[in-house]
Formats: structure tokens, sequence, C-alpha cells
């Protein structure tokens, strides 16, 4: 074994090799610890693999520590990191996934440039040999280190407002400041000059072999408003990868800035994450025939109708809540790498191209809404007087059975039948409930549509059944106090984004919507009223 493996590094490895599942081995970058990656880890071994978070060789336990002994991060180049890294996954029986941010980036595409990962995400990594762009951003992000020559061999460490501009810009001040105190310690200089210099020094450490047909599917996964490492650099590195025999593709993701992996959006990025690896079927222990069998089977479609299918719901979701979004920002964000291939796709499956189906859709709006307007009664108008707020959540751990099938009167049932029975085994009673939708009933087929009946649990939660468990994730959502029945809920719905929404000054993002159901939540059993609070994700337009 490896001088640089620690003790915890090694209980990882055996605990990884002795459950047989498919090891997740995550790779944290500059100015962060492997703590960053605790919320992913949990989310991926609730998938069915076994995550592993080993540190830069020297890397202290808590941040506490790193800032108290910041020399432990000094002198640490890129070479002597991925044989680390390198070290690590050859003690593993199982060729793992490898995932990492930033420079953890760079050193998964390093690693797997070696042959020695079944699938890759890189998220916002820093460039390497033959990546060119270097936009103003990137620079005045660099310049604490490469401000000054001696700060090669010293470990540097980000003040508040250098941390805001490189890691925190796409946050709010207050979860700036939580995510430095949390998470931001101390870093080596090294990486950063062996990258700067990467294309003067042919014998460069930050080189990829981009040409290695055992490399595996590769994602990059790319901050829309990252200082640090921009869209031109993400993008660059891709078009260098894309040459490889293997799967290789990239994904934008709109409004998020470098630190997208630990702020209150890191669940859609794991979830981005996660949806690419589970599209191999090496990483399922699955021979190729028998994983698309058992796929085809459990969905009721092959896995490419699924994924193309995916692909492009989620892009129709996007051109409507998002309508300033360019058409080409929703092709990246998706996996299509061009507008003319996007545009086709969306076309075949939409009967429309993506421009005209989002006009179309704002038109449907204005006449629906104008057509409400003109035959509004009593009761209809009180979905107007329903009344909305703009509340920051706390990310909430939930366990949840899913129901796959049209909404309406059989998700009632669902939560009768299904739910209420696991609720009582499991001592649930008097906990948040949460009603999350994943679908759009007017883009995705009834059939099809997915939606989770959830329940309030802590981190930890271990019970009965074949629950699963995930974080709603926190941020601003605008907060409608519904009180009717079943029928009526779905006309809510259509007026807090039929109405309320264009007139509001918001947009919708990609976290999921859902129904929360407070403890103090009525339910009238006679006439079937209850109470709820229909939470809609949004950001400022």
């Amino acid at each position: 074994m490896s001088a640089t493996i620690t003790r915890h590094e090694a209980a990882e490895i055996e605990q990884a090799n002795a459950t047989g599942r498919t090891p997740v081995v995550f790779i944290h970058g500059l100015w962060l610890l492997p703590s960053s990656w605790d919320r992913w880890g949990k989310v991926f071994d609730g998938a069915g693999y076994t995550p592993l978070t080993p540190g830069w060789p020297d890397d202290p336990e808590t941040v506490a520590e790193a800032k108290a002994h910041p020399e432990a991060f000094a002198h640490k180049t890129i070479g002597q990191v991925a044989d680390h890294f390198a070290g690590v996954i050859g003690q593993l029986k199982k060729k793992p996934v490898v995932i990492g941010h930033s420079f953890g980036g760079l050193l998964t595409q390093i690693v797997a440039g070696r042959g020695l990962a079944a699938v890759s995400v890189a998220i916002d990594p820093a460039p390497f040999r033959g990546v060119l762009p270097l936009p103003f951003s990137a620079l005045k992000s660099a310049s604490p280190v490469l401000g000054n020559p001696a700060n090669r061999n010293r470990a540097i460490p980000l003040t508040y407002d250098q941390f805001r501009y490189g890691f925190a810009n796409a946050v709010s001040e207050d979860e700036a400041k939580q995510l430095y105190e949390t998470y931001a310690v101390p870093a080596s200089g090294a990486p950063i000059f062996q990258a700067a210099a990467a294309n003067l020094n042919p014998w460069t450490e930050a080189k990829v072999d981009t040409k290695n047909p055992d490399r595996g599917p590769l994602l990059i996964i790319s901050g829309e408003n990252d200082n640090t490492v921009p869209w031109a650099i993400a993008n660059a590195s891709y078009k260098q990868q894309k040459r490889n025999p293997g799967v290789t593709e990239i994904a934008k993701m709109p409004n998020r800035g470098h630190a997208l992996v630990i702020d209150n959006g890191w669940h859609e990025v794991a979830d981005t994450a996660l949806a690419f690896v589970q599209r191999f079927a090496k990483v399922a222990n699955f021979s190729p025939f028998h994983f698309h069998r058992l796929f085809t089977a459990w969905f009721g479609e092959t896995l490419g109708e699924y994924v193309r299918r995916r692909r492009l719901e989620v892009a129709a979701q996007r051109l409507v809540a998002q309508p300033r979004l360019p058409v080409l920002e929703v092709a990246l964000s998706v996996g299509f790498g061009s507008t003319e291939a996007f545009a086709r796709a969306f076309k075949t499956r939409f009967g429309a191209t993506p421009s005209a189906w989002r006009d179309s859709q704002v038109s449907n709006r204005d006449q629906s809404k104008s057509k409400a307007d003109q035959a509004a009664t009593p009761g209809s108008a009180n979905h107007g007087g329903m009344k909305v707020t703009i509340v920051d959540r706390q990310p909430t751990s939930v366990a949840y059975l899913r129901y796959v099938g049209p909404y309406g009167k059989r998700v009632s049932d669902f939560w009768m039948k299904e739910v209420t029975p696991w609720m009582e085994t499991n001592g649930l009673f008097g906990r948040p409930r949460y009603g999350i939708s994943h679908d759009d009933p007017g883009i995705t087929a009834p059939e099809k549509l997915r939606y989770d009946a959830a329940v309030e649990v802590t981190a930890d939660f271990a019970g009965a059944g074949h629950y699963q468990t995930t974080e709603i994730p926190g941020g601003k959502y605008a907060v409608g106090r519904f009180k009717g029945r079943d029928n009526e809920v779905g006309e809510a719905w259509a007026w807090l984004l039929r109405d309320w929404l264009p007139a509001s000054g918001m947009q919708l993002d990609s976290r999921p919507f859902f129904e929360h159901y407070p403890t103090d939540a009525t339910y009238d059993r006679e006439t079937g009223a209850f109470e709820c609070e229909i939470c809609i994700p949004v950001t400022p337009l």
C-alpha cells in the first residue's frame, strides 16, 4: 500500500472492497477539504455505490486544524497528488467512478487518462496543457497566488472577498459568508503555477492523456457564472476530450458559480453527475445485454429512449421556466453540443423548433389567462387571493416512496395505501410531509410522471421498507398557502405559474417543485379539503 495512504483512507478502501459495490472516488480541489463531499457521499451511497473521499497528501482532518496549520498544504504538486489518488484507486478491487471539482476535476481527468476510472465526472475542472482560453476572471481568481512568485512554495489562504469572487459569486452574501466559514482552507500555491505555465512547458505535470481508449465515459460540468473556471475553459477542455473514442459530454449548470458542489444547489449538480454515472453498464456491474434488458423491464423503454426523452423534457421545462435563457444555453445544459442538433431532436419530439415551441407556450399561457379572467367565478377567484411569499428554505433531509403514473386521485390513493402504512411502521407520524413532482404533466406522458411522497427525517435515518433518502435543496421558493380539494389544487398550481409568476419579477430554476404539508396542516375527512404550501423554486430575472 502507498506510503501516503492514511488509516482513514485505508479503512474506506477496505470497506469498499468488502461491500462489492462500485466505488466512487471523490477528489476535492484547492481551498477545500474532503469533507466538502460529505453530502455527495450520502447521495451516491443511497444510489447503491460506495463513496470514498481521500484527501490530498497531508490534508488536515478539519477546517479548524487546516487554519491552525496551513503549512501542511505547502509544496503539493499536481503530479504528487495524482500519484496519491492513483495509489488509492490501485488498492480497489473494482475500477471506480471518479468525480472531481476544480483542480480535483483536472486530477480526475489525469487518472482517467491513465485508464484508472470506469466513469469520470469533472466539475469546473482546472485547465491542462492544450487548453488555451484564459479569460480575465480566471486570471483575477488566480491572482492571490500568481501575484507573488514566492507563493509557489507556500500555502495560500483566501480572504473573504477573494473567496466571494472566485467561489461564491453566484450566491447571496449571507450564504457566501457561511460557505467561507464552513469550507474555506489554505491551499498549495504550486498547482496554480503549474497550470498557468502548462502550455509553455512540454514536461508539465498539468497534462492529460485525452486519447487513451481506456479513459472511459467522461462528463464535464460547468457552472454558467463561474469566475475561476469560466465556460470558455471548460468547453476548451471538452473539445480536447471529445476526440477520445469514449463517450464525452458537457453540461452547463445555469446561474451557478465555482461553489456549485457546496452551495445550496449542490444536489442538482450531484443528480446530474449521478444520472451520467448510472447510464453505463460497467458501473451497474451488469453485462451490457443484461443491464439493458433489466432497464427496459423496469422503465418500459430502452435506456437510449429514456435518456433522449428526459433530456428533451428537461429542455422543454427550461425553455418555458427561463424565458430569457438563450436556446443555445438550454441545449448545452442538457448535453447537446450544438443548437442544430438540439433543434432537430426537439422538433422530432415536440413538432416545433425550440423557439417556436417556447413562443407557443407563452401565447397559450396568455390566452388561458385572458379566458380565465373573463370567466372568473367567485370560487376560482380565490386562487388570486392566495397569499404568496418568497421564502429562503434550508436544505431538508427526507425519506420517500416513489410513485410513477398520472397525477391526481391516484397520488392520493398512493399516500393512503402505500405511504401511510410505511410511515406508521417507521414511527414517522407528526413530521412534515412533502409531495415532490419531478415532471410537468403538460410535457411528460401521464404514465411516466414521477412523484415522491416524502417525510422529513434526520440525515442518519435508517428505517424499514423500500424507501430512498434525498435532500430537498434549499434556496428561494415562492410559497402559496392552499386550502381546497384534490380537484382544485391543480388550478392553484396553474394560477401560480400562469398568473402570479410572469408578474413577479422572478423565474423558475431547475430545482423540483413540491407541496409542503406542515405538521399543523388540516384535513377534513368529510369534504376532502386539505391545507398545504405550494412551493416553486425561483430566482430573480
